[in-house]
């Protein structure tokens, strides 16, 4: 029998980021387990309805203090009594941190960490807000039997900026949601979509919070060097960048070719990538970067930006460019637009490649890692 611990907050609070990557582990994880074992989640008594209606009916919610400031102490300093009492053999942290003592539980401790772009690129954060997160994750490596890197940028951040000893980490990647693979609309769906969500001309799409590391600016302005028949439909939430990139696009007078969507529903993601005449990802850093899989799966070509993690993403099915180089943006979509032979081919190696990121090869790596914790 195995009783393994979560730390569940986002998972039954968070319906994206990292609290779809926390269901879909424990998701995948249920499947490879006996009825015998135990899968626990530790979350607060206040819980999202349809986050928790996500999860495998396999998966045992143990509740700690009401939400707030006395659940954020109990889930920091006081959860390991909980993980003790409840006989876990392994507890793994799924967003960057573990509890204070958590070893003092008896059990061994496996943390993920996504990114750190806080240490990486400071100039975005705030001084409390980094402060704290490296104090966090900074913690978590320090006292874990192993950690988990999402992508080898990550794990090469890891070593050299928290200087962890690279036996210790080890790469997992995350798996994509089966419903952007399964996307297969026709020329009809398409159009129903376009109505519904108010778009009008052949798009380019680049989905990702609105916010200036993820870099929509420049996007904007690469629309000025393509055929003005041709829009861009921008989908995420929304921050103050967004006002930035909205105040370009009209200085530019492009502000009738630029669309933004917030709250797209889960299930026409795949559909308004599947749709678009190219995917657009010019995040300047990411700890992975799953819209640029997210988008292959679903039959979209891909242009990503350079620098990062995003040729981990993408593979060899994309186009990458950098960040900055809003010309060469432009002639990607272009060149795309303009010659169906390429665009089709991009489609089938971007489909060979997302299928890698799949719940069973995920589910398959985490029950590496916790093995070789308890030998």
């Amino acid at each position: 029998m195995a009783r393994i611990g979560f730390d569940g907050k986002k998972a039954v609070c968070n319906l994206t980021g990292i609290g779809n990557y926390s269901r879909r582990v424990v998701n995948a994880l249920a499947t490879k387990f006996g009825p015998e074992d135990e899968l626990l989640l530790y979350v607060p008594f206040r819980m999202n309805v349809e986050a928790v209606r996500r999860l495998d009916s396999r998966v045992s919610l143990r509740a700690g203090h009401s939400s707030g400031w006395r659940y954020q102490l109990w889930r920091a300093m006081r959860q390991w009594h909980a993980v003790k009492a409840d006989g876990v053999d392994i507890y793994h942290g799924l967003s960057n941190e573990l509890p204070w003592r958590v070893n003092d539980a008896g059990c061994r401790s496996v943390v993920t960490v996504h990114d750190l772009i806080f240490m990486r690129h400071p100039q975005w954060f705030g001084t409390m807000a980094r402060a704290l997160l490296r104090w966090k994750v900074a913690y978590a490596c320090r006292v874990a039997n192993h950690i988990i890197a999402i992508s080898e940028c990550t794990r090469r951040d890891i070593i050299d900026l928290l200087g962890v000893e690279p036996s210790r980490v080890s790469v997992v990647y995350q798996s994509i949601d089966p419903c952007f693979a399964a996307v297969r609309p026709s020329p009809d769906d398409k159009l129903a979509l376009r109505a519904r969500l108010g778009i009008g001309a052949d798009y380019v799409v680049a989905v990702g919070t609105i916010e200036r590391r993820k870099n929509q600016i420049n996007i904007v302005k690469a629309m000025q060097a393509v055929p003005e028949d041709l829009s861009l439909v921008i989908a995420g939430r929304p921050t103050s960048y967004l006002r930035e990139v909205m105040a370009t696009a009209q200085s530019m007078g492009l502000g009738d070719r630029v669309k933004v969507l917030h709250n797209v529903a889960q299930q026409d993601l795949p559909l308004l990538y599947n749709g678009a005449v190219a995917s657009v990802y010019l995040s300047r850093y990411e700890g992975f970067g799953l819209p640029v899989a997210e988008a292959q799966a679903a039959g979209a070509p891909v242009i990503a930006a350079t620098g990062s993690c995003l040729e981990e993403a993408g593979g060899d099915a994309a186009i990458y460019v950098s960040p900055d180089a809003v010309r060469d943006v432009a002639e990607a979509i272009a060149a795309i637009w303009g010659d169906t032979g390429r665009r089709d081919g991009m489609i089938a190696r971007g489909s060979v490649n997302a299928a890698r990121f799949n719940d069973n090869a995920m589910a398959d790596g985490l029950l590496g890692v916790y093995s070789k914790v308890t030998r």
